[in-house]
């Protein structure tokens, strides 16, 4: 096989222009991210007179409708669960050092435009957004990584003061929010080597560490999402929706249930043993019994892990946890056991 370098155009005006010139004019549309609420909506990313731009999509109507026109483009964005807002990442001539903006979906470049979280410009290190407006933003700059909560609203922003929930001198980004805007997952970089980073879960109302997880030096972590249904504890002044397994005869049922085990990330023996109880209230006629039969399945998972996950919260016991098991293996297997039935 042989290659041929591209020969320079002399001439701008010569057209058309070469071939390996024409591939890289080639318009670009890159994936969607998808409004969780709002399945109707979503915020791309795709060429707009031959630059980058972000767009708000109608997936009804198939409307492609750009948000943004900076000369230099605009690749870095989301869309809230709600799909009221598309945000966008506003830098200086693609340096990617800037501020987070939003404006309302479907409005056109510079209508209704916000800047909403109160910070000084830094380079982006994640933003995830919960449904009752709050917003969680990673900065980094010559100081290192910032993790912030920041109380935007749904309509409008306050005036709320940011909350400070991680800072390390070493990259990290915030990766992912529970479903319940409750928890946040790191991933940091505290070890010196920010091509193999470790997790760290933190409460979004007080940056109080529910968890830790480091596979050791030469290991990396990512975390790509919370389980659906899987929950935090909840905030102090956020109340937690109960949401029923029972609609008439639709009976909800393992991780569409709600409830996913907190240690393992699974939920094959629940499942089975609320498919089990599922089809006996069908059967018997009574399917609103599903509902207490539900609860009573899971009361112990949700004691034990509950147990587990505030002894975590707690420095002192966090680390006391480990030796404790080693030290006491029968204790243990007995609540791993427990787990496990």
């Amino acid at each position: 096989m042989s290659t041929v370098s591209p020969v320079p155009r002399t001439d701008p005006d010569v057209w058309p222009p070469p071939r390996w010139e024409l591939r890289l004019r080639a318009r670009e549309v890159e994936l969607p991210e998808w409004a969780e609420d709002a399945p109707d909506r979503a915020v791309v990313v795709a060429t707009d007179r031959g630059v980058l731009q972000v767009h708000s999509f109608e997936v009804s109507t198939g409307r492609l409708i750009p948000a943004t026109d900076r000369a230099q483009g605009t690749t870095t964005c989301a869309i809230d669960p709600r799909g009221a807002w598309v945000w966008w990442f506003d830098d200086t001539d693609g340096d990617e050092f800037g501020r987070w903006r939003r404006q309302p979906f479907g409005s056109p470049p510079g209508q209704g435009v916000q800047a909403p979280i109160a910070l000084p410009d830094a380079y982006p290190a994640g933003l995830l957004l919960a449904r009752d407006g709050t917003a969680v933003v990673g900065r980094t700059d010559e100081r290192g990584t910032t993790v912030h909560q920041v109380v935007v609203g749904g309509t409008e922003y306050g005036t709320d003061t940011p909350v400070l929930l991680y800072r390390h001198p070493n990259d990290a980004v915030a990766a992912a929010l529970s479903h319940d805007g409750n928890l946040v997952a790191i991933e940091h970089s505290e070890r010196g080597d920010n091509r193999h980073p470790a997790l760290r879960v933190v409460r979004t109302d007080t940056g109080a560490v529910v968890a830790d997880l480091d596979d050791g030096p030469g290991r990396a972590l990512s975390a790509i999402d919370f389980a659906p249904g899987g929950r935090g504890p909840p905030a102090p002044g956020r109340a937690r929706a109960a949401r029923p397994r029972v609609a008439g005869r639709v009976l909800l049922v393992g991780d569409a249930g709600g409830y996913i085990d907190a240690l393992t990330g699974e939920g094959i023996s629940l499942a089975l043993a609320q498919a089990e109880a599922a089809v006996a209230a069908v059967a018997a006629g009574r399917p609103e019994d599903y509902e207490a039969r539900w609860r009573e399945i899971v009361r112990r998972y949700r004691l034990i892990t509950e147990a587990l996950v505030v002894a975590a919260s707690v420095p002192p016991l966090r680390r006391a946890l480990v030796p404790a098991a080693r030290a006491l293996p029968p204790v243990f297997g007995a609540a791993v056991r427990q787990i496990g039935r």
